[in-house]
């Protein structure tokens, strides 16, 4: 069974972001994040170039990009998703949301819930 996510970037108030279809939860995501964004500049483009079946880190790249769709996802079409994680590339983080009744809501490294709607 797969773990959906999405990653991307802030966009006013709302987000952009490219979906991920394997792994999507946070014990394998962050990781794999946080590798991808130390290789510096261009990493986060890197990121949100494509749709992914899976940034798994068994190999020293991502797998390869999924080239079925490319399109955006916006909250607006972010319903069957659990996860979503959104990329600061200037401040090098990340901020890391679930999918709870159709909302997202932030939360810590640990899966905490922070009380923080998006």
């Amino acid at each position: 069974m797969s773990t959906h996510a999405l990653v991307g970037v802030a966009v006013g108030d709302g987000f952009q972001a490219r979906y991920v279809h394997f792994d999507g939860y946070p014990s394998a995501m962050l990781p794999a994040l946080r590798k991808i964004m130390s290789w510096g500049d261009g990493s986060v483009d890197y990121i949100l170039g494509n749709h992914w079946e899976s940034l798994n880190l068994s190999s020293r790249t991502p797998a390869e990009p999924d080239s079925h769709e490319q399109t955006w996802y916006t909250e607006s079409s972010t319903i069957d998703h659990e996860y979503l994680y959104l990329l600061d590339g200037y401040r090098k983080s990340i901020t890391s949301f679930i999918n709870l009744d159709n909302k997202w809501v932030e939360i810590n490294p640990n899966n905490t819930i922070k009380n923080k709607e998006r």
